[in-house]
């Protein structure tokens, strides 16, 4: 892990980035482009002082920086989650699981639930209860 320097120390004015949450813009990559640039890293997870938004980005051949949208991380994070699932519980059936969604969430999870069997809901609010994720 290489961290952004001029970032390490929370500072609520955020004055290396011209909007505060790292999700809302490229501009708000620019310190974390040229930390990777430099250390030769290929993947950038950004997060702001609280830790409620994310950013990732991935250095692609042509050398630009792909930033996923928060969809596409719900995806990779949501597919993930269903692999490791397999991985270590292969006996719990897969329509004994779900995923949950809010409704303003991409729905590629639900088809992904289609594909392979798990049940998915879409709620206004999702709250994950102790053990869910262990």
């Amino acid at each position: 892990m290489v961290p952004v320097k001029e970032q390490m120390v929370p500072d609520p004015d955020f004055p290396t980035v011209k909007f505060p949450n790292p999700e809302e813009g490229k501009s708000a990559l620019d310190l974390s482009f040229k930390t990777a640039n430099e250390n030769n890293s290929t993947v950038i997870l950004a997060n702001d002082p609280d830790a409620d938004r994310l950013a990732v980005a991935e250095k692609q051949p042509n050398g630009q920086w792909k930033v996923f949208t928060g969809n596409e991380e719900g995806a990779l994070l949501g597919w993930w989650n269903w692999q490791r699932c397999r991985r270590l519980s292969p006996h719990i059936p897969a329509s004994d699981c779900y995923m949950v969604a809010s409704t303003v969430s991409s729905k590629i999870l639900r088809a992904i639930a289609k594909k392979e069997g798990f049940n998915f809901e879409v709620s206004l609010l999702v709250v994950l209860s102790h053990g869910m994720l262990d």
